[in-house]
């Protein structure tokens, strides 16, 4: 069965980004003259995404007003932080949002846009059985994003949240999940640095899909800069080969 419900995670204020972006919350960012998550939930709906739950909470209203409950007829929800979650508590608050045959689910960061060919990820996904597949690239400076580590069948034994300078593989923002590994309580929690970290020491299967597909972050302004300008020409291609086809034994070994 095909996977058509995605959460994004859009909660983003944009500190980084002031005062380029100061009126609005990062997903709401202007690309070519529309919010750069229209960009985003473009690329997912040509995917096959058929619902939506935004994970939102600075000005959520500004986002609710720009997309409705309908956007190219993809169904918009919204599940809002009351008080700041952290992406693992947004997270985990959107998934209650989720019926029971929604399962696994997309959950993609709000603020990045990792072209994965969507189709070969769930077939990866299934294939080695995992909890959790992240989409990975292999960067020349991971120093932003968060780094990980390979064992030779590329499943992940190590995550820093933090990055690591140098070469190596990154956290791509795009994960597909089984809804069982984040059943735990609500709370405030991050993603990156507490949710995946204790589910892989927990010895959850937690599967690396590596990619060398078009990848873009607006975190910081010179990347915002770069995403106006890439974004409009649409520079991806999915294939069903997109996968990297380098070795990947040992740790950060792109």
């Amino acid at each position: 069965m095909d996977v058509q419900t995605a959460v994004v995670l859009a909660g983003g204020q944009g500190r980084r980004l002031r005062p380029l972006v100061a009126d609005r919350p990062k997903p709401l960012a202007n690309i070519a003259g529309r919010p750069f998550l229209t960009h985003l939930l473009d690329f997912w709906i040509e995917q096959g995404i058929c619902r939506f739950i935004l994970a939102v909470g600075y000005r959520w209203q500004m986002i609710a007003e720009q997309l409705g409950n309908d956007y190219r007829g993809a169904r918009i929800d919204y599940a809002v932080e009351s008080t700041p979650l952290g992406t693992g508590g947004a997270l985990l608050q959107a998934l209650q949002r989720l019926d029971r045959s929604e399962d696994p689910v997309w959950v993609i960061n709000g603020d990045t846009l990792f072209a994965v060919d969507a189709c070969a990820m769930r077939a990866a996904h299934r294939k080695h059985c995992a909890d959790l597949t992240l989409a990975c690239r292999c960067q020349l400076n991971n120093a932003r994003f968060g780094a990980l580590a390979l064992d030779s069948t590329g499943c992940i034994v190590q995550f820093n949240a933090n990055g690591a300078a140098g070469k190596g593989w990154i956290n791509g923002g795009v994960y597909l999940l089984e809804r069982h590994l984040a059943s735990e309580p609500l709370h405030p929690s991050s993603l990156e640095q507490e949710l995946i970290p204790g589910w892989l020491a927990a010895g959850r299967m937690v599967f690396a899909f590596r990619t060398d597909a078009f990848f873009i972050d607006i975190g910081i302004p010179e990347d915002y800069r770069r995403a106006r300008e890439l974004l409009p020409q649409r520079p991806w291609t999915i294939q069903a080969t997109q996968t990297y086809p380098g070795p990947i034994g040992g740790i950060f070994s792109p």
